[in-house]
């Protein structure tokens, strides 16, 4: 039994110098990982820092796009509403020559009356082409815009074409009017 004894003795006498040799190697890799950990949490702050820092910069370019962006819808807003309030402008102002011209026409009689009111029929087709113009005007995106400009020109241009037209139908002669007069 002593002997027995003894074996379990030192038996556990082994299992206690293990435990202790283990827990020493256990303590100093504690202390290796306690410094793995501080360089680990640095390293995490420091790429923590890093992201917000990028994350921020980031932030602050799609700001200033935005700006950007918004200052140049404005802008072609401001230019889109000029141009259809020029093109709106010059439709005012002829409105009242037209209107004479029409009252003049309605006395007409025969072929001076065919022809006035060939010439009001080309008249009101170039008038319906601005009027689709200036709605085309709401929806027009900047790249469309200088094309749907210069075709409203054109237009603008057309009529007044045909409108001296329509004068000379109805009177015999055409008086230029300054665009801006009323």
């Amino acid at each position: 039994m002593v002997r027995t004894h003894c074996i379990k003795g030192t038996s556990l006498g082994l299992v206690a110098l293990t435990v202790s040799v283990f827990a020493a190697a256990s303590s100093v890799a504690a202390c290796d990982d306690g410094a793995k950990e501080k360089a680990t949490a640095a390293a995490a702050a420091s790429a923590s820092a890093a992201k917000a820092k990028a994350e921020a910069q980031a932030e602050e370019l799609a700001a200033a796009a935005r700006k950007t962006k918004a200052e140049a819808t404005r802008a072609f807003e401001e230019k889109r509403t000029a141009a259809r309030r020029a093109i709106e402008s010059h439709a005012n102002s002829t409105e009242r020559r037209y209107s004479s011209l029409s009252e003049k026409a309605d006395k007409l009689k025969g072929a001076a009356k065919t022809k006035a009111d060939t010439a009001k029929a080309a008249l009101e087709k170039t008038r319906m082409q601005i009027v689709t113009d200036l709605k085309d005007f709401g929806n027009l995106s900047e790249s469309a815009f200088a094309e749907a400009s210069a075709k409203a020109s054109a237009n603008v241009a057309a009529f007044d074409a045909a409108l001296d037209a329509y004068e000379l139908a109805v009177t015999g002669k055409v008086t230029k009017q300054d665009a801006g007069a009323k």
